[in-house]
């Protein structure tokens, strides 16, 4: 889920490591998991995400976890967008508009 989300910013917004480079990072600060059947070891996965809400400073990610088209897990990530000294950042307008976008589609 975690490389879907980065993959989702980058494709959304703008490849995740130029947050890292400007000392910025989407903290995760809640998870809910809803898990359908087990995973095992090696086995390749399919995790779709989408935006679930947008705020100021943080945003919601939606996410859907298959194994050759079986529903393995749900879940539901909140991130707050802080500097690498853990303070909060209000995400850009720019940044803002464009995940706005994503989340209306």
């Amino acid at each position: 889920m975690e490389r879907a989300r980065i993959e989702y910013l980058d494709l959304h917004d703008r490849p995740y490591r130029e947050y890292v480079a400007e000392g910025l990072h989407f903290a995760v600060t809640g998870l809910e998991v809803r898990y359908q059947q087990a995973a095992r070891y090696d086995r390749r996965l399919q995790a779709t995400c989408w935006l679930t809400w947008l705020k100021r400073v943080s945003l919601a990610i939606g996410s859907v976890v298959h194994r050759d088209g079986q529903l393995i897990a749900t879940a539901t990530t909140e991130h707050a967008l802080v500097s690498d000294d853990g303070k909060l950042v209000a995400i850009s307008p720019a940044r803002h508009a464009r995940l706005a976008a994503a989340l209306a589609r």
